[in-house]
């Protein structure tokens, strides 16, 4: 995951490196900050590393998704010449972080509405919760094709933004 930030990490042009000679995708960072901030558009330019790579550009699914029109979305896909647009279901994230969006009505809606027209696959990203069969059943009658529960023992997101409360949850993550 790249973007958002001034800094690039050392490891990123290498993982960049790896992703296209092994054929991996690679997914962006939240593009949340371009909504409110084009500035950040920079920190999300990765094709130059590796031009053939497969990459995802990535959102928050029920509130930025929601609220951005569809064409802003468009717009921060090209912007990246992403190969998809990942959309995050994160609410167990959401709602440990102080800051977190606590409002899904629509998603799954917002979901079809996108899988339905968008000029590139929409993914439906989980990640460190996983997705359950019932909830995969109904993403795939909404026409989402594609998703992604990567993160499953691995960094646990919840547990991060535990660790940015104050004071700290107790019992999360």
């Amino acid at each position: 995951m790249t973007g958002g930030t001034g800094a690039r990490g050392p490891h990123q042009p290498r993982a960049r490196a790896v992703a296209e000679q092994r054929g991996y995708a690679f997914g962006l960072g939240s593009q949340r900050p371009m909504l409110s901030d084009p500035a950040t558009a920079s920190t999300y330019q990765v094709r130059d590393a590796a031009p053939d790579w497969r990459s995802c550009s990535a959102i928050w699914a029920p509130v930025q998704a929601a609220r951005a029109s569809r064409d802003q979305l468009v717009e921060l896909v090209a912007s990246v010449r992403a190969d998809a647009l990942c959309l995050h279901l994160n609410p167990a994230m959401e709602l440990v972080q102080p800051d977190g969006d606590r409002d899904f009505r629509g998603c799954l809606d917002r979901l079809a509405e996108l899988a339905a027209s968008f000029p590139v696959p929409i993914v439906a990203k989980e990640t460190g919760c996983g997705l359950s069969a019932s909830v995969a059943a109904r993403l795939r009658a909404r026409g989402i094709r594609h998703v992604d529960v990567s993160g499953a023992g691995g960094t646990s997101w919840v547990a991060l933004e535990k660790q940015r409360c104050e004071p700290p949850l107790r019992g999360a993550g």
